[in-house]
């Protein structure tokens, strides 16, 4: 339910986002509050419903004449996309239209997508992502997540943070779009976080608490710098001391306005994840999917497969095969878990 209330707060509560509010003060259950109505409620895609707004809020929000007289609910809407989804040629087709779901209707996309998530995981996460970012110049503008540029960062990141609506912030999925999976492929990488904010809302993740971030400090790849139609900025990456200037100040502007947030780096190359990691670990709670999440989930299928066999880790010899962030993070895993195994 939505309904039109003060903006008032109670003394200690943090409101959800700085535009509108959930509220339990009523007999009827949480609703949200909204300080606005009309064509602004639609405009806004975290709270829009489309023509699932019943008759009383569509006279509560003035909303009547805005939207077609009939009501379809969301069930019948998520239908609806779900056979113009299937009617698209291509997997990057029907990624991009998700994509355009989400940008007007948010309620709609995480509806539809709890409906048919082993038909559309693979298109709004990997390996279709994987052709979306490459896309560059096709990419949609996205407005879904919060974006810096080394001069917004290093001028003033607490501001940048603060134009982000929603205000109790625990997980932000932050990248530089220097992907070691994709390679470099500059701001068009913040796909990558969309994405997987999206797989974090179908596990259970508010999508109220979530902001997937990109930080634009350049490319090297020279396609996306010669390429007069690419979205981001067109200058060499920066390294070292200037590429961690950004990230200080970023995170440092986290920790003051979102303090109880936790920060995934995502889409990041090997060398970058490794030192971002090392950097901010005592600072505020981090992780790399990449190299922590694979390597945790490495070792608990050989700690099973040692507790099956009744044998120590220590029995056994490993040989670790691949390359990249990935296999750092499971050697990384194992020797943790050989050393816990030697002191106990």
């Amino acid at each position: 339910m939505l309904r039109r209330k003060d903006s008032t707060t109670r003394p200690g509560h943090i409101p959800v986002s700085s535009l509108f509010d959930i509220r339990d003060d009523s007999p009827e259950g949480p609703y949200f509050s909204l300080p606005f109505a009309g064509d602004a409620v639609m405009r806004l895609p975290l709270i829009n419903k489309g023509m699932a707004f019943t008759h009383e809020e569509r006279v509560m929000l003035r909303l009547e004449g805005l939207l077609l007289p009939k009501v379809l609910t969301i069930e019948q809407q998520c239908a609806r996309i779900a056979k113009t989804y299937r009617g698209l040629p291509t997997p990057f087709a029907k990624w991009c239209f998700l994509r355009e779901v989400q940008e007007r209707n948010e309620v709609l996309f995480h509806a539809v997508l709890a409906q048919h998530l082993e038909e559309m995981l693979p298109v709004i996460y990997m390996p279709t992502l994987r052709e979306a970012v490459l896309a560059s110049s096709s990419l949609p503008v996205i407005s879904r997540a919060l974006y810096f540029s080394a001069r917004t960062a290093t001028a003033n990141a607490l501001r940048v943070l603060r134009s982000f609506p929603l205000t109790d912030v625990r997980l932000v999925i932050l990248t530089d779009g220097s992907s070691s999976e994709v390679g470099d492929v500059g701001i068009t990488g913040v796909a990558i976080p969309i994405g997987k904010s999206s797989v974090y809302v179908q596990g259970g993740v508010s999508p109220f608490q979530v902001c997937p971030m990109a930080v634009d400090v350049g490319t090297d790849t020279p396609d996306l710098l010669e390429d007069r139609h690419y979205l981001g900025i067109r200058e060499r990456r920066l390294t070292e001391e200037a590429y961690l200037e950004v990230m200080d100040r970023i995170v440092e502007a986290i920790e003051v306005q979102w303090p109880r947030a936790v920060i995934q780096w995502e889409g990041i190359s090997r060398v970058s994840s490794c030192e971002v990691l090392h950097r901010y670990q005592h600072r505020l709670p981090s992780f790399n999917d990449r190299i922590q999440g694979l390597g945790a989930v490495f070792l608990a299928g050989v700690l099973r497969a040692c507790a099956m066999m009744g044998v120590p880790l220590s029995s056994q010899r490993y040989a670790v095969v691949g390359e990249g962030v990935q296999m750092v993070g499971v050697i990384a895993a194992l020797r943790h878990a050989l050393a816990e195994e030697a002191a106990s």
